[in-house]
């Protein structure tokens, strides 16, 4: 049985105070990701797409789906994202980057592709445990 090429679908959400001067364009960018993908992975049913979904202020992190189907990655609206806060962009990034690598690590995929999509302002005010260098190194491991 030929296994299937794997594709880990990994959504960071900035949820912090200064997202809500541009929360509509958020929530329109986020929900066009789901869209596009939902649509990829139905494009290509030889891939098995997976998704891992977070968002973050300084109240914390949020695992809402962790290497999950794409079937469960919904929508947000209103009610659902509240943007409040300060922003651990860093910590944020490295904690799901570092999360996201020990599930590939486990599944020892034979052939995959990482796909990560930030959504945030870039206003990094709150991180404690990540540096834009350590980021940096992270990712060009």
């Amino acid at each position: 049985m030929e296994t299937k090429h794997k594709v880990y679908n990994l959504i960071i959400l900035d949820e912090s105070g200064s997202m809500g001067s541009i929360k509509k364009t958020i929530m329109n960018g986020f929900n066009e990701v789901v869209q596009t993908i939902k649509s990829v992975a139905l494009q290509y049913p030889e891939q098995e797409h997976t998704v891992t979904f977070v968002s973050f202020n300084s109240s914390g992190i949020k695992k809402i789906h962790e290497n999950s189907k794409i079937e469960l990655l919904n929508q947000i609206d209103e009610r659902s994202y509240q943007p409040n806060g300060g922003t651990p962009l860093f910590d944020a990034m490295g904690a799901s980057i570092f999360n996201l690598n020990w599930i590939i690590e486990k599944e020892n995929p034979k052939n995959y592709n990482v796909l990560v999509t930030i959504l945030t302002d870039g206003q990094e005010n709150a991180s404690k445990e990540h540096s834009a260098q350590s980021i940096k190194e992270m990712v060009e491991l």
